[in-house]
């Protein structure tokens, strides 16, 4: 928990070290999805981290239809996490 989050810089570095397919998994707003193709992911997979601890957190399935329309083909969309909540 008082780990720093991971920057977008942070991303685009890892992807630059790997040569291989590049998943960025938690996506769950259309900015995030946007901002991890332009960070050069191959995949991202919509998911709320087992947000089941946390009362505000969507569920992955209603956030999903607005994250895929938003990349379109330009990756594999992939979904983790509950459907009820």
């Amino acid at each position: 928990m008082q780990t720093p989050q991971p920057t977008w810089d942070d991303i685009r570095w890892l992807r630059e070290e790997w040569g291989g397919e590049f998943m960025v998994k938690g996506i769950m707003r259309v900015d995030d999805a946007k901002a991890a193709v332009d960070a050069g992911a191959t995949a991202i997979s919509v998911s709320n981290h087992g947000g089941n601890n946390l009362d505000g957190t969507p569920a992955s399935i209603r956030v999903l239809p607005a994250v895929a329309d938003a990349v379109g083909d330009q990756v594999e969309v992939l979904m983790d996490g509950g459907i009820r909540r």
